[in-house]
């Protein structure tokens, strides 16, 4: 196991080498391979580029993100400001279809709420919206419902096949299993790198509608 003071050495460096964090108020705590990110930024886009440089840490086994946003003043907006921007950001993107996704705004978080087809369609949702001026936070209530169901001979073998095109994936280190529209994962991974990898190669599979990653764990090289 990687030292804790390394870890948290290497998680503050992190965020400072990144651009786009501009605050000097996020603290970090590091207990077991654990990192706690406290203080505040000015915006959401600050805390979620602050959750994703941890992430990438060699050793981190975990996020814990208890960042608050304080937004200044250039960055306040009315509620009904930023539902409109979202309204405007979501009708804009052509992977969603249009009428699926309904917003509602309450203190500058913003809630979506609907249905759509496929995973990368919810997760863009978040994505046109979670950088708008004013934001705090964004909780993605939108429901999968698939036309098409998967094949549960066939998912395995190109979840795996996907695994053993992708070069940051080890695929013999996971296991695939289907449970009506649910894949689940098991194994070992080296990194968060390969675990979003992982993810994203079961979520592509038309007809899912959850995957349970429960069971992968993340083990990193031993440090000396």
């Amino acid at each position: 196991m990687r030292d804790d003071n390394f870890i948290k050495i290497d998680v503050g460096n992190k965020i400072e080498f990144e651009p786009g964090i501009t605050s000097k108020n996020i603290m970090v705590n590091v207990h077991n391979g654990i990192v706690t990110l406290s203080g505040s930024v000015s915006n959401y886009y600050q805390k979620s580029l602050a959750e994703r440089a941890a992430k990438n840490v060699q050793g981190v086994k975990g996020i814990v993100e208890e960042l608050q946003v304080n937004l200044g003043e250039s960055f306040k907006r009315s509620d009904e400001e930023i539902a409109e921007a979202a309204i405007r950001a979501i009708d804009w993107d052509a992977t969603i279809p249009s009428g699926r996704v309904t917003i509602t705004v309450e203190h500058g978080i913003i809630t979506l709420t609907g249905d759509v087809e496929y995973q990368y369609q919810r997760e863009r949702a978040s994505q046109d919206v979670k950088y708008i001026y004013g934001v705090k936070n964004v909780v993605n209530n939108i429901t999968l419902k698939p036309t098409l169901t998967i094949n549960p001979d066939q998912v395995a073998s190109k979840i795996l096949s996907e695994f053993q095109r992708n070069a940051i994936i080890d695929a013999r280190n996971i296991r695939v299993k289907t449970d009506g529209s649910k894949i689940i994962l098991k194994g070992n991974l080296h990194s968060w790198a390969e675990y979003d990898e992982a993810s994203h190669a079961a979520w592509s599979i038309p007809g899912v509608t959850q995957v349970d990653m429960r069971e992968v764990t993340i083990s990193y090289p031993n440090y000396t």
